[in-house]
């Protein structure tokens, strides 16, 4: 099975799932036989292009998205999809602050150090 059909046949299955819908709804719904929907779920059969738009219109996505990967930077869901985003900022954020803390100390301690070596080169000359 190529990428295209492995793409459409995953996401067809997902969209149809998050609507809630069943394989016979579906293909009630595009005037399609529940077998053909079957097939071209499990990427068995490729269905032309105005199958492909009853489907995406039916299912509320445009045909573009039927075709998209893992990974791809358009999703389905923006909700996921921001939630995604948001995770990965806060994880990003959180690594900053760290790193930004554990300068603020490291700087912290060279300054102490300094001050020290300064107070003990001033206690020497007073000798």
């Amino acid at each position: 099975m190529n990428r295209f059909r492995a793409a459409l046949a995953k996401n067809l299955k997902r969209a149809r799932s998050e609507q809630g819908l069943t394989q016979q709804n579906l293909a009630e719904l595009c005037e399609l036989s529940t077998n053909y929907l079957a097939t071209v779920e499990i990427g068995g059969k490729f269905p032309s292009a105005d199958t492909l738009e009853r489907l995406a219109t039916v299912l509320g996505l445009k045909p573009y998205q039927l075709f998209l990967e893992d990974g791809d930077i358009e999703g389905f869901d923006r909700k996921e999809l921001v939630t995604r985003y948001r995770e990965r900022a806060q994880s990003y954020a959180t690594d900053a602050l760290e790193r930004a803390g554990q300068d603020l100390i490291s700087s912290y301690d060279q300054n102490v150090k300094k001050a020290n070596n300064r107070k003990k080169t001033r206690m020497k000359n007073n000798r």
